[in-house]
């Protein structure tokens, strides 16, 4: 009896000695892949109030195609978790079909867009048209997410900052034109691009719910608010990406958000240091929430 007790000391000490991190990861590596929500194919991790987030994304590498962390409490967490979760399946066929015929209008473009002396990055030279829209467009999963979220929110005012080529905008549009509400006021500050969106909506969409504006942020944006009846419901930030505009819009429109507004920003970890502004926003007293997807988008839900 005492050989059998002695024997299950040492093995029971040598398991203990071999417990090391990388066992400790190992076994919630097996353990994440067994459990987590595949099924949704969306990873939503959400911290009691004071405790840090456990980063599981980077300890379990997980294959769901959208992962997001939350803080803060609202009921449109709600509305966002559920977007997020219809974003991870496949397409609807609504979408499928706005995507098809997306694809085809932008790949129609022929020539280039030529340098424009305002513009850095992509515009600081000529650049081919399909290649500028496939560089600028967000991806799938996001623009389907926006989609999701406006069929939730039931916006009647949107604001998106960054028209680019309209995929994004068309995706809210879309879901706008189906529930048979809500106006979009979508911002460029490239003419040349704001031309080609307008053409992409009307080729796709052909949707009276959208205005159309170009010029810089800070010239449009303020007397745009100022024009609008009611708050803002929803408000996308995708512009330029640069810490200080990033600041600037993010001052312009939160207060003008309703309670239970949402923002959304593209590039929160942009290597121009707009990281550091999200690390601001998120602490503004009149924020009631935040999410961060994939470590790229932004979404902050005012108080």
């Amino acid at each position: 009896m005492k050989n059998t007790a002695l024997n299950f000391l040492r093995r029971a000490n040598g398991f203990a000695w071999r417990l090391t991190s990388a066992t400790v990861k190992s076994v919630l590596v097996r353990w994440g892949r067994r459990t987590l929500p595949f099924a949704t194919r969306c990873v939503w991790l959400h911290p009691r109030p004071g405790v840090p987030p456990l980063m599981l994304l980077d300890r379990i590498k997980v294959s769901a195609p959208l992962t997001a962390i939350a803080a803060g409490d609202h009921p449109t967490l709600e509305l966002v978790r559920q977007a997020l979760e219809d974003a991870a399946q496949p397409p609807r066929a609504t979408l499928r079909g706005l995507e098809q015929r997306l694809r085809e209008v932008l790949r129609s473009h022929q020539g280039t867009l030529e340098r424009n002396a305002y513009l850095t990055g992509l515009r600081a030279k000529p650049i081919p048209i399909a290649e500028d829209a496939e560089r600028l467009s967000l991806p799938p999963a996001f623009c389907r997410f926006l989609y999701y979220l406006v069929r939730a929110m039931h916006p009647a005012l949107v604001v998106e900052l960054g028209t680019a080529h309209g995929v994004s905008a068309s995706h809210m549009l879309t879901a706008m034109e189906e529930s048979g509400h809500g106006h979009l006021h979508t911002i460029d500050g490239d003419p040349a691009r704001r031309r080609l969106a307008v053409h992409n909506l009307q080729a796709v969409l052909s949707s009276k719910r959208v205005t159309s504006h170009v010029g810089m942020f800070a010239h449009v944006l303020p007397p745009l608010l100022a024009s609008v009846d009611g708050p803002v419901d929803l408000a996308f930030d995708d512009g330029d990406h640069q810490p200080a505009s990033t600041l600037a819009n993010f001052q312009l429109l939160f207060p003008r958000l309703r309670s239970g507004g949402v923002l959304v920003i593209d590039d929160i970890n942009h290597l121009t240091g707009v990281a550091e502004v999200w690390q601001a926003i998120v602490q503004e007293s009149g924020l009631a929430a935040s999410v961060e997807i994939n470590g790229r988008v932004g979404v902050c839900i005012k108080r």
